[in-house]
């Protein structure tokens, strides 16, 4: 027990001193955002009520929920994200960072809420998000109409099912590159989220 211990201390330890390597702050700290093409319909200014204890409307990127998937947060540089679809497409594509800044921009206000929060739970935000189109993207690579799912995976191999369904019927499903007016922080899926 002394041993596994001791193994894993120090494991995590040089986990930890490898991640420290690279910290993705001063990368998203140099990046200028395109200005939205599409950009979001203005709140109301009623759209804060005065209740005390009530959160904001918009919930500030720091207090953003996040459910972990991995020990630590993933550092992932702009320069390394690729996105890679295939399967049933008419035209396997990959894209990059810088090929996604270069596409029309959406912001749009959405709330996103996790699949196991109970009802009054905290894990549920609403943010002001940008990003490029899904459905877009898709269009592009030719989707076939019989293909039902997307299959997501994250660089810790997380993965995930969407229906492809729900991505084309004009919800706004995006591929967002920023979070309340700044790049994605880490803890929130820098550089990418969809």
């Amino acid at each position: 027990a002394i041993g596994v211990g001791s193994a894993a201390v120090i494991l995590g330890g040089v986990g930890r001193m490898l991640q420290q390597r690279f910290e993705v702050d001063g990368e998203r700290q140099a990046i200028a955002l395109p200005a939205a093409s599409s950009p979001s319909v203005a709140l109301p200014a009623d759209a804060q009520l005065p209740v005390e204890g009530l959160q904001p409307f918009v919930t500030p990127n720091r207090d953003f929920y996040r459910i972990d998937t991995a020990l630590v947060v993933p550092q992932v540089s702009k320069d390394s994200w690729s996105l890679k679809i295939g399967g049933m497409v008419d035209n396997p594509m990959e894209i990059t960072f810088a090929d996604l800044l270069a596409r029309p921009q959406v912001e749009r206000f959405i709330t996103l809420s996790c699949v196991s929060n109970p009802v009054g739970g905290d894990y549920i935000g609403n943010a002001l998000w940008q990003g490029v189109l899904l459905a877009d993207v898709l269009e592009e690579a030719g989707v076939h109409p019989d293909a039902t799912q997307v299959v997501s995976r994250s660089i810790d191999g997380w993965t995930a099912g969407t229906p492809t369904e729900v991505i084309m019927d004009g919800r706004d499903a995006m591929l967002a590159i920023a979070m309340n007016g700044e790049p994605l922080p880490a803890r929130n899926g820098y550089p990418v989220r969809m």
